[in-house]
């Protein structure tokens, strides 16, 4: 059994950034040692770093247009010293530092009653802010974070309800979205 590493990548908010690789490297060498990907909620885990009598990783997140910065710094990665006596070490996080706030409100298609409860799909997974699943509020708002500079699909989904597009939201040339539900 090895030491263990663990933390979270996260937008601003709070909200969990999944599918972003988080790499764990000798430092001396940069020989990588593991790599995870984070989970839906933003956490990854390293559960087999080989510590002995004392080694220093640098382990840093990444994605393809995305940056992160360590515990408020302005190091994108941390460097971790383990040893027999301190081979667990949680709390590793990273602030995802290039996303932007998206707003908007989600109707019934052809008018003007908002859809109260939906979910939304981030690159196919849950959105979530502090562990719980976005979802509109009774007047259809919401308020999530989507990666800047990079592609992104997003989805509006609901238990029960079929959406127009499949629930693909698309954002015209004011970053309004626009109406995508049918009864």
């Amino acid at each position: 059994m090895g030491a263990r590493v663990s933390g979270r990548v996260h937008y601003e908010d709070g909200s969990g950034c999944p599918n972003v690789m988080v790499t764990a490297s000798r430092v001396g060498d940069g020989f990588t040692v593991q790599r995870v990907m984070t989970d839906e909620r933003g956490y990854y885990m390293f559960d087999s770093l080989p510590y002995g009598g004392g080694v220093e990783y640098t382990t840093t997140p990444t994605s393809q247009a995305a940056e992160f910065r360590y515990n408020h710094s302005s190091s994108g990665s941390a460097t971790i010293s383990l040893s027999l006596s301190h081979c667990i070490t949680p709390n590793i996080d990273f602030e995802n530092v290039s996303s932007v706030r998206l707003t908007g409100r989600v109707f019934y298609e052809n008018s003007s009653i908002p859809v109260r409860d939906a979910n939304f799909l981030l690159n196919g997974n849950l959105v979530q802010l502090s562990g719980m699943m976005v979802r509109t509020d009774a007047s259809g708002n919401f308020e999530l974070r989507v990666p800047q500079g990079e592609g992104f699909t997003l989805q509006v989904v609901k238990d029960g309800h079929s959406f127009v597009g499949d629930g693909f939201v698309r954002i015209g040339g004011d970053s309004l979205l626009t109406p995508a539900e049918t009864a």
